[in-house]
């Protein structure tokens, strides 16, 4: 239960914030609290953004991601949803899951298949998604799943 205080103090937390590295580096890890909307530039320089202990709210944080000569790699755990969608003009975007993503997903289905369905987790009535959209020319935009 959150008291006045709280309320007032998270009412008052950016719902935009830019993240700029050019001919530098830039990073965010720990614990953090990202906005609504996170733009981040990368020019002749590198971002690294890692959300893995990152306090995100429920529903859609949206990332815009712009590597120009440049990189930003975003760090996310393997629980969170993450939509990607961004592109490359003489460079790269990627995403790298986790080794052994395919064969834990793959493990988990037969083991429905033999053993019956599990317990069901509470859902949450708006879990955090994370959408990253974005531009990579002659950079790269890389998305790794923990």
């Amino acid at each position: 239960m959150h008291d006045r205080q709280e309320d007032e103090l998270l009412g008052d937390l950016p719902t935009r914030e830019s993240v700029t590295a050019v001919f530098s580096s830039v990073a965010r890890r720990g614990e953090w609290l990202p906005p609504e909307e996170l733009r981040v530039v990368a020019g002749f320089g590198s971002a690294k953004l890692d959300f893995t202990q990152a306090l995100l709210a429920p529903g859609v944080t949206e990332v815009r991601a712009f590597a120009v000569f440049g990189a930003v790699e975003l760090l996310v755990p393997a629980d969170l949803d993450v939509e990607l969608d961004a592109s490359a003009l003489f460079g790269s975007v990627q995403r790298i899951d986790s080794r052994g993503t395919v064969t834990g997903f793959l493990r988990q289905q037969l083991r429905r298949v033999t053993h019956g369905e599990p317990e069901e987790r509470p859902v949450e009535d708006d879990p955090p998604l994370l959408r990253i959209g974005g531009h990579a020319v002659f950079g790269s935009i890389i998305v790794r799943v923990r």
